[in-house]
């Protein structure tokens, strides 16, 4: 059936069930009047998927009727007599996990809504009409996408951040960076306070933020010193009270302790009198006001201009602006997917060591194995209860509580570059799952008065949770916060952002009541800043001062401790920390964090002046301690002290910062010769981005069971600057597993090429390779096939050998196609019988010398130029046809739509071509215009490096300038499939470098193959299998032919050669032509069999060929006659039952499988057979 859009005056109409289910009829859903109950009506989304319309009864909410289905995750509820709508979905376990917390998204809308000009009605209805039959990736992809909140809210929020910042007062002009910070700051405590006005924690009125301060403070008064100031810096973070306040809860969060910023400028305020002050809150109050504001993580709320933590992340993340520091914000699929794939596979180790087990996974712990997979009805339990819970019989309860105090409450989780804390979020999520799973667990012997037979242990925790009074998942938040996470970042704003995320997390399961509100965790010593590049990371290091001797791995796992432990080193540190993570009121906190942060200090100094020798060493001359605080450099064992008392860290997950050294060494040249200093790290090399020593880093961090996780660029795959960390990985085989997106987009609006490397602290015998060729409409479904491994046409994963890998290019291919590699690398290769394989021509300034037709004259050219944004007249004896881009064809190239100026004369001699520049004076005798225009871009042309000031026209690296002049295979670099030209007549050049430019191949004039033959070869399906399988992908599905991947492809030779040279001379003469008609396919699928034969089967290479040879003896050579030759080949019974053979042949099928050219030959044969 056709759709049709469901409209504002269909929803305006909705008065009964049936109302609401005619519209989505609209959208393909059948309704299933027989199923549901009496309130219900069950409308069919896909084969095994439902939507349930409920009307609720009166005086219930939506929120009573969630779904507890496992075909039914979305209930369509009405409200109020039909005016209010609210779908609510029960989001999936991650990997099919039946463990953990149950949560739902909403959106909720009114009929009111659609009976208005609004834009809010018209986000609805998108997201409304993009539920269709069979789409129930829409219901998560885009009915609860915020995407638009997030853009929206975010450039209000930039306008309003930016007046804010020309308002401050206090701080010089000069200091804009200062500025920026402290606006920030105040943003982010106003929109912190807002959440918690939303949960009435601020003397439970939820418009307290606008109505207290005009109690408090007098007309014409400064409300924030009167105010603002007060309640942050006293009354939330202290033991005093004020009755004027109201009942204000103590948060003991360090985002409402002064910051350096305000300790460094401490009259630094909004405006510059009480009155702008006064304005400039208002301003802050009337933008947040505009937004819904919601803290139930349970209920992830989507909607038009509704505001949830997780939205917030996305904010705060942009509000970091980390993209100018190479980071980039990862979507919640990926980075829950990392968690829950590194995570779980570290606890189920350690617990399985430990009570002796082989438990598969989290679920199993809890008997969900041992149960009936979906389809059942599982009941989810009362309001009081998160997570589902089977009866405790079916589960081994020593294991569950080993599980808990022994390996979940010890494991420590580190993000390296935090960012916004993206990850430690989603490794929050994680764990609390499981926290609250074995705490509601144990809560089921209290239930059943069975406390008894639970551990002392267990029993004191449960005494504790009840005496907490906040509920489980507060109280498994808490501790995961406070006991499991740790981040690292350069910039100090990131780290205060993801503070202020892992407090609104807590924050969010807080009850109502602001006298009962527990103290938020003091985290100061978890989050931290620094460059977690610069800095000793071991414990002999920081013991013996020298980082050049020893392992980089700590002391617990198997490198020397230098005689001293974290603890006799650092026992003062570790100390004053935990006194810091257990204080109970402000004195107490404030106290502690200031002694801890003046022993840091203090411990520093010594290893700062023993790591400005090492920058010395490096090649920095005259390093000093006031030059190295610049780079915030980052002491591991003194600053995470506790943790490497238990042997570093378990888990390291995160993303990487992306900058290329190129960038850093403009603005941080001092930290790049560090890095490249063979004695500090061993990974970074060539044109690097410090993604690379960042790896090579953290593995030092890791405890000996320990596990890491980073997505990252997929270039160092095969990339040159990856080579001596390939080579480490390879020595170590430390990675156990690859998850690479190819040219598939994860990172929205930046092209980028990732992939998720999973390593481990223990040898590996082999790597787990999964390739996403198709990341599809839904990102986080393509994910769950990648984690359950379930078979897919967008996702194939196998085991690869560590045999072949080391610091050369790695391909990544299953075993039939490494054996078939295998097979044709015992071929000659291109680069072996080639004279040579050249790049283009490189002007250092294409703007100026590639120009674009617009007109021909009889002996002058009408240019488009790009640098004059202008047309120019050009003589044409002065230029030459250009390649670049796409206009590199196949076989043969017809056009060209630019020329480039070549200022050079080529003449032949009895050895080689002889390159001459053009000298001025003959440029402005001959090529009057030519030179005029050169003239005019003679400034630009002298910026160009290594120009010679006295010759500046010339090409300041004129190589290869010869290799033009004769005979030629020409390809550009990127193509989707092979695209090998010949250039007969030295007709053509082409740029080099770069996406668009191109390789040119030649062979020497003793070579025994000519380039006919060398050209039908290389276009062949079986070489270009082989390209694609060893090169770079790029997005849009073009490969990389560039000359390290094409040099390697194998040349078998022939005494058929001619067979071969005739058919790419017809094909050439079917393509110049512009008459195909399926013709030049034809001749293709005639080609690659010919080579699947040579290289891949002799027995029936001879027959085939010798067919072929037949058929051209007795024929003419005109177009007509190329399409006869190529039919009689085809209507030829011996040739295409040789042919058969050769395509049933399996190393065939796998090159072929999936091209659409073998289906085109073999239907031809066929139908020719039948006829």
């Amino acid at each position: 059936m056709t759709l049709q859009q469901i409209t504002a005056d269909d929803i305006a109409g909705w008065s009964t069930l049936q109302d609401i289910a005619n519209s989505f009829e609209k959208r393909g859903l059948i309704p299933r009047p027989n199923l549901g109950e009496s309130n219900e009506l069950v409308l069919q989304l896909a084969d095994d998927e439902f939507v349930v319309l409920v009307d609720a009864e009166d005086g219930e909410s939506a929120t009573d009727y969630k779904p507890d289905s496992h075909t039914r995750h979305t209930n369509l509820v009405a409200t109020n007599d039909f005016e209010e709508f609210t779908f609510l979905t029960r989001t999936s376990g991650w990997d099919g996990h039946r463990h953990g917390r149950i949560e739902y998204q909403r959106l909720s809308f009114t009929k009111n809504q659609f009976t208005r000009a609004s834009g809010e009605k018209q986000t609805v209805l998108t997201k409304l009409n993009s539920v269709e039959y069979g789409s129930s990736a829409a219901i998560f992809d885009t009915l609860y996408d915020t995407k638009q909140v997030v853009e929206a809210f975010y450039r209000q929020f930039e306008e309003l951040r930016t007046d804010l910042v020309e308002a401050v007062s206090g701080i010089p002009d000069d200091r804009s960076e200062e500025k920026r910070r402290y606006v920030q700051v105040v943003l982010d405590r106003m929109m912190f306070l807002y959440f918690i006005q939303e949960r009435r924690l601020l003397d439970r009125n939820t418009n307290y933020l606008h109505e207290q301060p005009r109690t408090v403070v007098g007309d014409g008064e400064d409300r924030y010193e009167n105010f603002y100031r007060p309640l942050c810096f006293h009354y939330l973070t202290g033991d005093e009270q004020n009755p004027d306040f109201g009942s204000i809860p103590y948060l003991n969060s360090g985002l409402f302790v002064k910051s350096p910023v305000e300790e460094a400028f401490p009259t630094a305020k909004l405006g510059d009198t009480a009155e702008e002050t006064n304005e400039l809150f208002d301003d802050i109050l009337d933008f947040l006001s505009e937004w819904g504001w919601n803290l139930d993580e349970r209920l992830d709320v989507g909607g038009p201009k509704n505001l949830s933590p997780a939205i917030l992340g996305h904010i705060f993340e942009q509000t970091v602006n980390q993209k100018e520091m190479g980071a980039y914000y990862t979507p919640e699929d990926v980075t829950g997917f990392v968690c829950r794939q590194t995570i779980h596979p570290y606890l189920l180790e350690q617990l399985d060591d430990a009570v002796d087990a082989d438990y598969e996974s989290i679920d199993d712990v809890f008997g969900f194995s041992n149960t009936e997979a979906s389809g059942e009805r599982t009941s989810v339990g009362d309001e009081e209860t998160l997570t589902r819970q089977l009866p405790t019989e079916s589960v081994e309860t020593k294991h569950v509580e080993t599980l808990y105090h022994d390996v979940l409450k010890e494991v420590r989780i580190l993000d390296p570059s935090v960012g916004s804390g993206a990850f430690l979020l989603a490794a929050q999520d994680v764990l609390v799952d499981i926290y609250v799973q074995c705490l509601e667990f144990f809560q089921q012997f209290e239930a059943e008065d069975r406390r008894r037979e639970l551990g002392p242990r267990t029993r004191d925790e449960l005494a504790e949770l009840t005496g907490d009074g906040g509920g489980v998942s507060l109280y498994a938040k808490r501790s995961a916060v406070l006991n499991n996470l740790y981040g690292v970042d350069v910039d100090e704003g990131a780290v205060e952002v993801c503070k202020l995320r892992l407090w609104l997390s807590i924050v969010a399961d807080v009850e109502d009541d602001p006298d009962e509100v527990e103290p938020l965790p003091n985290i100061d010593f978890n989050v931290r800043r620094g460059n977690s590049l610069v800095g000793f990371t071991t414990v002999g290091e920081v013991s013996s001062g020298d980082a050049s001797t020893g392992d980089v791995i700590p002391p617990a796992n198997g490198g020397r401790g230098a005689g001293a432990t974290v603890e006799e080193l650092y026992d003062d540190v570790i100390e004053a920390v935990d006194r810091h993570r257990t204080a109970r009121c402000s004195r107490e906190a404030t106290e502690a964090r200031r002694t801890a942060e003046a022993l840091i200090e203090t411990h520093s100094e010594e290893l700062d002046d023993e790591l400005c020798t090492q920058f010395t060493e490096a090649g920095v001359s005259e390093f000093t301690t006031a030059e190295l605080s610049e780079y915030s450099p980052f002491h591991w064992p003194l600053e995470f002290a506790s943790v490497y008392q238990n042997g570093g860290f378990d888990v390291i997950v995160g993303n990487p910062p992306y900058i290329r050294i190129q960038e850093l060494k403009q603005s941080q040249p001092a930290l790049v010769t560090y890095l490249n200093d063979a004695a500090t790290f061993e990974t970074p090399y060539y044109n690097y981005d410090i993604a690379i020593p960042f790896v090579e880093r953290c593995e030092s961090l890791l405890s000996d069971s320990g596990r890491l996780s980073f997505i990252m660029t997929n270039k160092w795959i095969q990339s040159r600057y990856g080579a001596k960390l390939r080579g480490r990985l390879a020595r170590e085989q430390s990675i156990e597993r690859l998850v690479d997106f190819t040219d598939q987009q994860v990172f929205e609006g930046i092209s980028t090429y990732v992939l998720i490397l999973f390593l481990t602290a223990a040898h590996n015998e082999s790597i787990r390779y999964s390739e996403v060729s198709d990341i599809g409409d839904s990102v986080a479904e393509t994910i769950r096939q990648i984690g359950t491994e379930a078979a897919s046409e967008r996702v194939q994963s196998f085991e690869a050998s560590y045999e072949t890998l080391g610091e050369t290019p790695w391909a990544f291919v299953s075993k039939p196609e490494a054996e078939l590699l295998g097979e044709l690398s015992s071929y000659p290769s291109l680069g072996d019988v080639v004279e040579k394989i050249f790049v283009g021509i490189q002007t250092s300034k294409d703007p100026v010398y590639v120009l674009e037709i617009e007109a021909e004259l009889d002996d002058h050219f009408v240019c488009y130029s790009s640098a004059l944004d202008q047309c120019v007249t050009i003589e044409k004896g002065v230029t030459k046809p250009l390649l670049k881009g796409n206009e590199f064809d196949k076989w043969v190239t017809n056009t060209h739509s630019k020329v480039v100026l070549f200022p050079y004369r080529i003449e032949d001699t009895e050895e080689r071509p002889h390159v001459e520049l053009v000298s001025k004076e003959e440029l402005e005798a001959n090529y009057p215009r030519a030179f005029a225009y050169l003239t005019e871009n003679k400034d630009v042309l002298l910026e160009r490096a290594a120009v010679d000031p006295d010759h500046w026209w010339h090409y300041p690296y004129p190589k290869n300038l010869a290799q033009f002049t004769d005979e030629k295979i020409m390809t550009s670099v990127l193509n989707k499939a092979s695209k090998f030209a010949l250039d007969r007549d030295d007709t053509y050049v082409f740029v080099g470098g770069g996406n668009a430019g191109g390789y040119g191949v030649r062979l020497p004039e003793s070579a025994d193959i000519s380039h006919e033959y060398l050209l039908s070869v290389l276009n062949s399906r079986l070489l270009e299998w082989m390209v694609q399988k060893t090169s770079s992908q790029f997005r849009g599905g073009y490969y990389s032919y560039g000359k390290k991947y094409i040099e390697g492809l194998p040349v078998a030779s022939t005494n058929h050669t001619a067979a071969f040279e005739s058919l790419v001379d017809d094909l050439r003469s079917v393509v110049e032509s512009g008459v195909d008609d399926g013709v030049s396919d034809a001749i293709e699928n005639v080609i690659d069999v010919l080579v699947y034969a040579l290289y891949l089967d002799k027995e029936q290479y001879d027959g085939l060929v010798s067919r072929v040879e037949s058929v051209y003896r007795d024929s003419g050579d005109d177009v007509e006659s190329a399409t006869e030759r190529v039919e009689s080949i085809l209507d030829d019974s011996e040739f295409v039952t040789l042919a058969r053979e050769v395509h049933s042949d399996d190393r065939v099928e796998l090159v072929d499988e999936g091209k659409s050219r073998r289906q085109t030959f073999q239907r031809g044969a066929e139908d020719r057979q039948d006829d």
